[in-house]
């Protein structure tokens, strides 16, 4: 691809393939060919030369380890508070206790006057 930006021609594609605008410019301004970048990228876009933006790819920082489950009941448990209001504004807090073998939720533990709750 030859880019014409005025004052020369210049074929720039054939060893930078993905060449964006900015660098572009830069190359093109310590040659004194161009010396606004608003123009450069006009005619980067006229020419149809955008490059296709690439969502990049979040890599974990670490190795994840997975955990056992529980080998049988009551080897592991969950708990929970859920929150809630009443019609008359009160707040309730249910603390909810499961057992994680077979989903059972041996124990609710509701409470009204809890001053944690606010």
């Amino acid at each position: 691809m030859i880019f014409f930006c005025g004052l020369g021609c210049w074929n720039w594609q054939e060893d930078r393939r993905r060449f964006g605008s900015p660098p572009l410019h830069e190359l093109l301004r310590r040659e004194g060919l161009v010396q606004n970048h608003k123009r450069t990228e006009r005619i980067y876009q006229e020419e149809n030369l955008s490059l296709r933006i690439r969502k990049r790819v979040k890599r974990p920082s670490h190795a994840r380890i997975v955990q056992a489950g529980p080998a049988g009941p009551d080897e592991q448990w969950a708990m929970d508070f859920v929150s809630d209001s009443l019609m008359g504004g009160r707040r309730i807090r249910i603390l909810t206790i499961a057992d994680l073998w077979d989903r059972s939720s041996p124990a609710l533990e509701v409470d009204m006057n809890c001053l944690e709750c606010g």
